[in-house]
């Protein structure tokens, strides 16, 4: 097993690549703030062949291809993959988490 950024790291550690997303105003400083990007809400355990075939691609294009879906993930049906969502996406991911484990408890 591997951990793997869901929304790949260089998103948001790379200043050109960061801005050229075009995250809304409200949400570039949630998106830049290491405590979203890099923590269990935008992590996931993988297998090494999910992990080799993730690579860098985008989570929308990697669970399309993959058949991966929202359950998958912990999110909603309807949940944008989209990394100009990663807010939306972080949020609602928190929330199933969250609910995912007080079921276990």
């Amino acid at each position: 097993m591997a951990e793997d950024h869901l929304h790949a790291k260089m998103n948001f550690i790379d200043a050109k690549r960061f801005a050229s997303i075009g995250f809304a105003p409200g949400d570039a400083a949630f998106c830049q703030n290491e405590d979203n990007w890099n923590s269990v809400l935008s992590l996931q355990l993988l297998s090494e062949a999910d992990n080799k075939s993730k690579g860098d691609s985008s989570l929308e294009d990697w669970c399309s291809k993959e058949g991966k879906t929202a359950a998958d993930l912990f999110v909603d049906q309807g949940i944008s993959l989209k990394i100009v969502d990663f807010k939306g996406f972080i949020e609602n991911r928190e929330k199933n988490l969250l609910a995912a484990l007080k079921s276990k408890i």
